[in-house]
């Protein structure tokens, strides 16, 4: 229920408010003062009609129409030089085209029927019975059931024409059936044919695992080819170590060495202006002579050194390789078995 209208600038309308009470309200005034004015514009905002801009005063200005209903809902229809919004409860509109938009709608539940102009004729009394009805049954809502028994009547025909179609259809389908009642004899053949394909399957998995199997097996024997001389390395690098070993002891009588040369020099100041520098000579020439030998030791060891690392990681493959074929020997034995399954050989492991 509309219970207040606000009006800006619209026709005669610079701005009205008329406040409505339960019940009839009646509108007074002399003729040209903007009665029909006002049902034009809350027509305006009901309908959204008139459209363009011809009912906006002369006098300028924003024109602007304002519903507030009984449910505490409020509908503005806004027109500018750059605007033309809905606005309802403060929220605006836009982009609604020569429609009214849905919401506007839901609201008011108001349409052309609800407003009569001044010179229309009496309501309902000049249209034809079939237009009436429709009037009452779209203020009753009755034009929704007949619509709905209407699209039933459509799809229960639909139906029925289909229905006769499936039984027709359904009749050829039972001629063509006739054609494969040996259907049980093909499902058995096609049961052995699935059974021996299962079969091949399951020998295919164990010929592909053979086939691994033996590709390991020769991958090892590559690798065993390579250990055929670690007896050989082991025993050099024992000797290499034996090596080792002496010239640790060498390097420790060379730094007592070092140890007797720096006490040498310290006397040879001393011994200077003395009758044992030819003596003192002599021990650190041999002094000299022993620490040249402490380096070429000092580089062979840097060379057992490093051949000690290379036998070392040698060692550590060595024990690798020894465990993959370890591994690879244990599954063999549980892959492999005394006959093979294709042709039935005895399989030499």
């Amino acid at each position: 229920m509309i219970i207040k209208v606000e009006i800006e600038n619209f026709q005669s309308h610079k701005n009205t408010v008329l406040e409505f009470v339960p019940g009839t309200n009646v509108v007074i005034g002399e003729s040209d003062a903007g009665k029909s004015a006002i049902f034009r514009a809350i027509n305006w905002v009901i309908t959204n009609r008139p459209l363009g801009d011809t009912f906006r005063s002369d006098w300028g200005g924003d024109t602007r129409v304002a519903i507030y209903t009984a449910e505490g809902d409020t509908i503005e229809r806004i027109k500018t030089a750059t605007r033309n919004v809905y606005v309802i409860n403060g929220k605006p509109l836009t982009a609604f085209g020569s429609e009214v938009p849905e919401q506007v709608s839901e609201i008011l539940r108001m349409d052309e029927a609800n407003i009569q102009s001044q010179m229309d004729v009496p309501f309902l009394l000049a249209v034809s019975p079939g237009e009436a009805a429709r009037l009452l049954n779209k203020a009753a809502s009755i034009d929704d059931i007949d619509y709905t028994i209407s699209n039933l009547r459509g799809e229960y025909q639909k139906i029925s024409n289909n229905i006769k179609f499936n039984e027709g259809k359904l009749k050829d389908y039972e001629e063509q059936i006739k054609q494969y009642d040996n259907l049980p004899e093909l499902g058995e053949k096609l049961e052995r044919v699935e059974e021996a394909e299962k079969e091949l399957e399951k020998h295919e998995q164990k010929l592909t695992k053979l086939t691994q199997l033996v590709s390991g097996v020769r991958r090892l024997h590559v690798e065993l080819e390579k250990t055929k001389n670690i007896q050989q390395i082991t025993q050099k690098f024992e000797q290499i170590l034996s090596g080792y070993n002496d010239y640790e002891e060498q390097r420790k009588r060379l730094d007592q060495l070092e140890q007797i040369a720096h006490k040498v020099k310290i006397r040879k100041a001393y011994l200077k202006s003395t009758q044992y520098i030819d003596d003192c000579f002599t021990l650190v020439q041999k002094t000299y002579d022993e620490y040249q030998k402490y380096q070429t030791k000092q580089q062979t060891l840097s060379n057992l050194k490093r051949l000690i690392g290379s036998v070392t990681s040698l060692n550590q493959s060595i024990q690798r390789i020894e465990r993959e074929i370890s591994q690879l020997e244990k599954e063999f034995r549980k892959l492999c078995p005394d006959e093979c399954p294709l042709c039935g050989a005895k399989i030499r492991k």
